[in-house]
């Protein structure tokens, strides 16, 4: 990251003739200023990435937390191999599913779309899903079953003891 920062502070003619560690002498804002200028517009790039951070973010955080509870405490078929099954898919390198999502974004419309990025990291990430099951399974039954016997239903314990969500 400092390299990054004290290569952009540096004039070209500086880059080209000193030493890559050495810092600018004297720093310059002419690169960031072109970057973000008319000549390259940078700013869509980075709102767009921005954009795409938050609902990634979101959309991962809502969705981990509800599979991992249901993981962790709900009582289904198949349950166990289910999440065996899905925590295995980290053993698949991404490279290797890059042509099957294009096809199916391709598939469904969503070709060169803001959605064709955000979708398949939405649904929730196995290894944030593996760490908030564990975690969830340490919460004692017995602060659950209180919190069911004092009238909350699935929602409130996920809102007032699985995952607080303070006011």
């Amino acid at each position: 990251f400092v390299l990054s920062v004290t290569t952009a502070l540096k004039s070209t003619r500086q880059f080209a003739s000193t030493p890559v560690l050495s810092p600018p002498a004297p720093p310059t804002v002419e690169n960031i200023v072109t970057l973000f200028g008319r000549d390259y517009d940078f700013v869509t790039p980075i709102a767009v990435t921005a954009q795409v951070v938050v609902v990634v973010l979101v959309g991962q955080l809502l969705f981990s937390v509800l599979a991992a509870y249901a993981f962790a405490r709900l009582e289904f078929p198949g349950r166990d191999a289910l999440f065996w099954v899905y925590l295995g898919t980290l053993m698949v390198p991404q490279a290797v599913t890059v042509i099957p999502l294009y096809l199916m974004m391709t598939e469904v419309g969503l070709r060169n779309t803001f959605w064709a990025l955000v979708l398949p990291y939405v649904l929730g990430s196995p290894f944030a899903i593996f760490l908030l099951r564990e975690h969830f399974r340490t919460i004692p039954q017995d602060l659950i079953d209180a919190a069911r016997l004092d009238g909350a239903g699935t929602v409130g314990i996920l809102r007032h003891v699985v995952v607080p969500v303070s006011r």
